[in-house]
């Protein structure tokens, strides 16, 4: 008899999961909308478990006015089983591109796998309007393993391949083209954030480390080469002399 039951029982979850699989996604989508400050989400179809949206809007202090267009969904329901549920996401814009599997476990740890984005810099100036910073050029993001606890990382593995970099700082009086640059992305023992940083055939020779530790406390150690280009003499000023090269070492609290 138990055994029926149990049986009856995985009949009627499975029942009840292929409901909520086939829900519409235009219904889904007006239930979160008044949810998600600053984002529209324009055009669903499909279902929670498989979906599409013509285009997602995001406007907030940060972003004035960020669309992407076709974004696609597919819903894993296995992680029910497995204690992670996960949706694999595809960007499909003009602008920005990628592939991302996300989930979240039951203990509210937010994981991510095979993040791929690739995206204009210049979506990246808003955040940067206070610094008098510009930038252009393409930036590829590549995370093989990412995990947040809702504090802070608890794994990162990757790395950000920024091409043909543009900068404009108004206030140093420089835009100028700086090149290609490899940054391998990684957590070590105590938690800190490094990226290590490594020109391409770059104007500056830049190499060196950067680390953000749990207190926010942002490490720069960066080395460049001499002579400088012309345009960042100036720099001069704020730089170390080592050997044949300029060292740049600095603690800054975000």
């Amino acid at each position: 008899m138990g055994k029926y039951l149990r049986f009856g029982g995985l009949a009627i979850l499975l029942y009840i999961l292929f409901l909520l699989a086939t829900i519409p996604a235009d219904f889904v989508v007006r239930q979160v909308a008044g949810q998600l400050q600053g984002v529209t989400l324009i055009g669903p179809s499909g279902t929670l478990w498989r979906g599409e949206l013509q285009s997602v809007v995001i406007k907030n202090r940060q972003v004035s006015n960020l669309t992407i267009n076709n974004v696609k969904w597919s819903f894993s329901f296995l992680g029910l089983f497995t204690g992670k549920t996960a949706i694999s996401l595809e960007l499909n814009d003009e602008s920005i591109n990628g592939t991302a599997t996300i989930g979240r476990t039951f203990s509210g740890k937010i994981v991510g796998h095979d993040v791929y984005l690739k995206m204009p810099l210049e979506l990246m100036n808003p955040l940067m309007r206070k610094s008098r910073v510009q930038t252009k050029g393409t930036l590829n993001t590549q995370l093989d393993n990412l995990a947040w606890n809702g504090e802070w990382l608890d794994a990162l593995e990757g790395k950000l391949l920024v091409s043909q970099l543009n900068v404009n700082a108004s206030m140093m009086r420089i835009n100028t083209d700086l090149g290609n640059y490899t940054i391998d992305l990684s957590l070590d023992d105590s938690q800190k954030m490094i990226a290590q940083v490594n020109g391409v055939k770059d104007k500056l020779g830049l190499a060196g480390n950067l680390s953000l530790d749990t207190q926010r406390k942002l490490s720069v150690d960066l080395t460049a080469k001499s002579p400088l280009p012309p345009e960042f003499a100036a720099a001069q000023a704020f730089l170390k002399k080592e050997g044949d090269r300029f060292k740049l070492t600095q603690t800054l609290s975000l």
